[in-house]
């Protein structure tokens, strides 16, 4: 998602309905806990007609963790300010969620955590607040006029939970290689994904067989675990595709490899 400029809008509405909303955006961030100068600039603005202010003014981060609220000016000059962009995207900070209803909810596919997030995000990523996993989130509708919903994957594969029992099994460079296979899963890039997880193959029966050459290992790989022959064959032709620039990953490929690495790993290092 990149970061848009700030939108500024007439508000079409009538006067009336502008003075209501005025003081529905004063109800509802006081009764959030939100700081009452930010709420009434934030509430101010919106009368004006300027509508996504989060993109404009970012946030501010405070003993470590960011604001769930849009800062007035004086809250931009006492904390150190985070842009609208970084909070989506670093999961190192954790954010602090508010309690307003009208926030769309969305649940932790890791530990289930349910927390609310800016309904004006759209397509994004975001931070669980209780366990930092990271969420693609995209909206998928809404309830009636105003309420949206979000649909929630996984931004990556999990590696340790997916190599859970056999995490300590691999070395260093294995393990570090399979974490950036899948990462790369979730930044989309499809053929460097398909790539690290071929590494990591060729380390394990480098290791296992003390052959560096890759066909002569799988072939020493495929005498040992005859059972797994069909495996270790769709490793030697999706390598070599790959390893040529004729071929293009797609997410399907990217993930097949590494469910088919995953397998490996956890029936040769039993």
């Amino acid at each position: 998602m990149h970061l848009r400029e700030v939108q500024v809008k007439i508000n079409k509405l009538d006067p009336i309905r502008r003075i209501k909303d005025f003081f529905w955006n004063i109800y509802r961030g006081v009764k959030a806990g939100y700081p009452p100068c930010c709420v009434l600039e934030y509430s101010i603005d919106e009368l004006r007609g300027i509508n996504y202010q989060p993109l404009g003014k970012g946030f501010i981060e405070i003993n470590g963790k960011v604001s769930g609220y849009v800062p007035c000016i004086l809250h931009r000059l006492l904390f150190k300010r985070v842009s609208y962009e970084e909070t989506l995207y670093k999961s190192g900070l954790q954010l602090i969620i508010g309690n307003d209803p009208k926030m769309p909810e969305i649940r932790c596919w890791k530990c289930g955590e349910e927390y609310r997030v800016d309904s004006d995000i759209g397509k994004a990523v975001v931070a669980c607040p209780n366990c930092k996993a990271t969420s693609k989130i995209k909206p998928a509708g809404t309830y009636g006029t105003s309420y949206v919903k979000y649909d929630v994957e996984r931004e990556s594969p999990d590696v340790e939970e997916d190599l859970e029992g056999y995490y300590e099994k691999l070395s260093d460079i294995e393990l570090s290689s399979l974490i950036e296979a899948a990462r790369c899963i979730g930044v989309e890039a499809n053929t460097a994904s398909e790539l690290m997880s071929f590494r990591v193959l060729e380390s394990i029966t480098r290791r296992l067989t003390g052959i560096y050459n890759w066909k002569e290992g799988l072939e020493e790989l495929e005498k040992n675990y005859q059972d797994l022959a069909h495996v270790i064959d769709y490793f030697r032709v999706e390598r070599n595709k790959v390893a040529h620039p004729e071929k293009i990953s797609d997410k399907t490929d990217a993930e097949s490899t590494y469910k088919m690495c995953i397998r490996l790993i956890k029936q040769i290092l039993a």
